[in-house]
């Protein structure tokens, strides 16, 4: 069955490392958009960043919202260092373009 073979690719994805999920912090828009105090609803996905884009055409408008993932493609690492004798948290976060044609 796909079923038991789409589990296997999955659980061969290493997700020990680098990697991020949120259904609150959408990681299309840039900070200055997600640190807004306006209420109101959010501004739509930035599309340049989202990976499956060419998946979602046309299915975005027949399903619920919270049923469509976005993929984003990037880096992201978090790390405490010292600075003048006070811990600092450094977040690094990075997004890739998706290829255009």
């Amino acid at each position: 069955m796909y079923v038991y073979r789409y589990l296997k690719i999955f659980q061969n994805v290493d997700l020990s490392s680098n990697f991020y999920f949120s259904y609150s912090y959408d990681t299309t828009l840039p900070l200055q958009a997600q640190m807004r105090t306006n209420p109101g609803p959010f501004p739509p996905p930035c599309r340049k960043f989202i990976w499956n884009d060419h998946m979602l055409d046309g299915f975005e408008s027949l399903v619920h919202p919270k049923w469509v993932l976005h993929i984003v493609y990037g880096f992201i690492r978090q790390n405490s260092i010292l600075c003048i004798h006070r811990p600092l948290e450094l977040l690094f976060y990075h997004r890739v373009w998706r290829p255009t044609e």
